[in-house]
C-alpha cells in the first residue's frame, strides 16, 4: 500500500480502506475503527491482536491523540465465537473487573 500517511489526512477524501492482510503486514495506523473478521483465528492471540489495532486512541493528522468519544469507538463484525472472545475480553479489561480482583 502507497501513500498510507496520506489517510491521516483529514482533507483527504478517501474514508475507507479495504485490505485482507493491512494489519497483519505490521502497518501502524492508530485510526482503524472497523474490522471484520472472515476468518476464524485460532488462537487468542491473534484475536487479541486484531482488536488490539482498533482499541488505540485515533490521531489528527499532525499526529496527535483525538480523546474525542464520537470518533473512538470500535467495530467488530465477526463470527459468534470471535463476539464471545471480544466480550470476554472486554470484561477483563473493565475498570471494574480490575477492582475485584
Amino acid at each position: 500500500m502507497r501513500d498510507k500517511e496520506k489517510l491521516l489526512d483529514e482533507a483527504e477524501p478517501l474514508r475507507f480502506l479495504f485490505s485482507h492482510s493491512a494489519l497483519r503486514e505490521g502497518w501502524d495506523n492508530p485510526n482503524v475503527f472497523q474490522i471484520c473478521a472472515l476468518r476464524e483465528m485460532a488462537t487468542e492471540r491473534s484475536r487479541r491482536q486484531l482488536l488490539g489495532h482498533g482499541l488505540r486512541l485515533p490521531v489528527d493528522n499532525h499526529a496527535l491523540r483525538r480523546r474525542d468519544e464520537g470518533i473512538a469507538r470500535l467495530t467488530v463484525i465477526a463470527d459468534t465465537d470471535y463476539a464471545t472472545f471480544a466480550d470476554e475480553l472486554q470484561t477483563e479489561l473493565s475498570p471494574t473487573a480490575s477492582q475485584s480482583t
